[in-house]
């Protein structure tokens, strides 16, 4: 017989109120001196009786339980009198009271018996209808990561959104700000983990701020499609301004590895075929870092296992020279990309972002991206990369500077690559990647344009891996 899960809603006899206190249960207060006739009352978990609210039920128990008590249960049969249906559940080898009991725990006293095998079918279209009623209830036209309106994180409803986008309201605005250029309008976020300002210290005992510690505060954030760890662009000082975030990230696709280690200071470190990424976060945080660090094995490839792959295909988006246009660099910008587009033939490109010349950069940068390959030029000739290689992305979204950096290694048939200025913490100065910098105005453009990134490198990363099996 087919078992299905009820939430109990009321506990009709004498026992133990249960609440869950910091993920702990804990005792809330005694029941006791009411007749207990078998039975409680409560709701099919996430069904639909057909005018939005849940498909109800009677549990047969032992002894009673306790309001939000979850069960699984098989299906006994059900009353039904009019338009209102209740069913009639039991946990598995627990006898039914008699039927007279039954119709009064249920407020049907003439109500009409439904065998088990009908009741099964209304539990399934109950739970049909639920899904139906959610799908249509999605975020469309908007950010799905983004829930809208007053916190509905409360209600004990299945919502279309997870606990970590409901709580996105209580983040510093610039990680928000940030977010909106990196994440997909249909992305999903999974889980988050916030590190407090002036928290990650190496000094003695992790009591000082010695070399190597982190004032910033920062965010790791994992979604259905990457995973994004942001840090203010500036340490916090006396005027706490907002300078901006740094951010990384890495399309899960591309993952091969997951370690947790250090002690006084975790370290998250995710590894794909380019390297590794290192995350710092609090002891404190440590059951958090466990956490994220069990979600994200969910997306290593199966040994010896043929799986469905997500394809993004994200095609080609046409070039905008509105970045170059603003600073009189229009046909510049045209030709550097068709210039590009020739190297990298007979692959179409992608995506193209055009940093113009100015006073800081006297020189300008195209970056372009194929199926496979990505490409940057800003001098005589274009330095290529193969995607397979990446090991992450990092872009700085502030009003001071725009910059773009990718952790890749050189690919045949193009220049040698330089090093990367490494300006941020972490970071080998003998790493080899591909690094621009852009206006501060034209951060839209650029997250454009490493969102389409994202996509053909999680593809390449998807592809190679299929091959590997």
């Amino acid at each position: 017989m087919t078992t299905i899960d009820v939430v109990v809603d009321e506990a009709l006899g004498p026992g133990l109120d249960i609440v869950v206190r910091d993920g702990a249960p804990a005792i809330a207060g005694v029941r006791a001196g009411t007749a207990w006739l078998g039975l409680d009352r409560g709701h099919v978990e996430e069904s639909d009786a057909g005018d939005g609210t849940e498909l109800p039920a009677l549990i047969a128990l032992p002894v009673s339980s306790f309001a939000g008590c979850r069960v699984s249960v098989e299906t006994a049969g059900a009353l039904a009198e009019g338009v209102r249906t209740v069913l009639v559940t039991r946990l598995p080898g627990q006898p039914l009271p008699p039927l007279s009991i039954v119709r009064t725990v249920a407020r049907l006293p003439e109500g009409r018996w439904l065998e088990a095998e009908a009741a099964e079918r209304l539990a399934l279209e109950g739970r049909q209808r639920h899904r139906v009623r959610r799908q249509q209830g999605r975020v469309v036209g908007g950010r799905a990561w983004q829930p809208v309106g007053r916190d509905p994180g409360e209600r004990r409803f299945t919502t279309p959104h997870s606990r970590s986008e409901y709580r996105l309201n209580r983040l510093p605005p610039r990680f928000v700000r940030g977010l909106e250029g990196l994440l997909d309008p249909e992305e999903r976020i999974l889980y988050a983990v916030e590190r407090p300002p002036d928290s990650v210290r190496r000094g003695p005992l992790g009591l000082g701020f010695g070399r190597g510690a982190e004032r910033r505060a920062g965010l790791l954030l994992l979604t259905d499609r990457q995973l994004v760890w942001m840090v203010d662009h500036l340490p916090p000082d006396r005027y706490l301004l907002d300078w901006g975030i740094d951010a990384r990230f890495v399309a899960v696709e591309a993952l091969c590895g997951i370690r947790v280690g250090g002690r006084e200071v975790v370290e998250l470190e995710v590894a794909t075929r380019g390297g590794s990424s290192v995350f710092l976060l609090p002891g404190e945080l440590r059951a958090e870092a466990d956490v994220m660090a069990d979600l994200l094995h969910r997306f290593l490839p199966a040994d010896g296992t043929r799986s469905l792959l997500r394809r993004y295909a994200p095609g080609v988006a046409d070039f905008d020279p509105e970045v170059g246009r603003l600073f009189g660099q229009e046909d510049e910008a045209m030709r550097s990309v068709r210039s590009l587009g020739d190297a990298l033939a007979p692959e179409p490109v992608l995506a193209a972002f055009y940093a113009p010349r100015r006073e800081a950069s006297p020189r300008p940068a195209t970056a372009a991206v194929t199926a496979t390959r990505v490409a940057l030029v800003d001098g005589p000739a274009p330095h290529l990369a193969d995607l397979a290689g990446l090991r992450d992305i990092a872009i700085t979204l502030s009003p001071l500077v725009g910059r773009v950096t990718l952790a890749v290694p050189a690919a045949a048939g193009g220049e040698a690559l330089r090093p990367a200025e490494r300006r941020r913490r972490g970071r080998s100065r003998a790493d080899q990647g591909l690094e621009f910098t852009y206006p501060a105005t034209a951060s839209a453009h650029a997250a454009a344009f490493i969102r389409h990134l994202r996509k053909a490198w999680a593809d390449r990363a998807s592809a190679i891996g299929s091959r590997a099996i």
